[in-house]
């Protein structure tokens, strides 16, 4: 079964950089959103307010994977999630504040920049905020999830889509380094990582793609596993 969900409620729609953070942060009173991301959440006139978690999209896909579960009698509660460009932001993110949601697999490709696992690093590109807190578990639980990250290996142009702060160009200079970045510092935070870094040859910034290359690598995977 496949979910996709939309919102048809402008209450609900936030920043093009805010849905990437699942709606989870609000912008500083000095309403500087439009100027940036670390002006907005990072800097220190503003340092964003945590939504209350009801508020979250995370947490609505959360209830409606529920509410789904629930009317359909379901056995099996687990989910897979997909995402490209913005979407893959929103699925990794997903993972790491939602630690506890049950994933059996998770794919994201062709993100533009992510949050690494660095408590140094100023949130939303690593995990150092005044007020968010990541435990020990969590971070654990989230490098414990079949994660797939998925990267073209012609997705290195660098346009004016791929967010160029000092932060994000310290990932990489394009998607592909940055993907390579993010399974990277995945694996130096826990050996004992589930993630699987995956190249997609000739492919780049190429939703339609990647999706292809996603359901062609799992039907290999069921094809073997008979």
């Amino acid at each position: 079964m496949i979910l996709v969900p939309r919102s048809a409620n402008k209450g609900m729609r936030a920043s093009a950089v805010n849905r990437r953070l699942g709606g989870s942060l609000l912008p500083c009173d000095d309403n500087r959103f439009a100027a940036g991301m670390s002006a907005a959440f990072l800097g220190a006139e503003g340092r964003g307010r945590i939504r209350p978690e009801r508020e979250w999209s995370f947490t609505k896909v959360e209830a409606i994977t529920k509410l789904v579960g629930d009317r359909l009698s379901l056995a099996d509660r687990s989910i897979g999630l997909w995402g490209h460009s913005a979407g893959a932001q929103f699925v990794h993110r997903f993972l790491l504040f939602k630690p506890r949601v049950k994933v059996r697999a998770a794919v994201v490709a062709g993100a533009g920049w992510y949050t690494v696992l660095d408590a140094a690093t100023q949130f939303p590109y690593g995990l150092r905020h005044p007020t968010l807190r990541f435990s020990r578990a969590d971070v654990r639980r989230f490098l414990r999830v079949p994660l797939t990250i998925m990267r073209g290996e012609l997705d290195t142009l660098v346009d004016g889509d791929l967010r160029q702060t000092c932060e994000a160009r310290a990932q990489g200079t394009h998607r592909f380094d940055r993907a390579g970045h993010m399974y990277a510092r995945a694996r130096q935070a826990d050996p004992g990582c589930r993630w699987r870094l995956v190249d997609v040859p000739g492919v780049g910034h190429d939703w339609s793609a990647m999706a292809a290359a996603t359901q062609a690598g799992y039907a290999a995977a069921d094809e073997g596993s008979r």
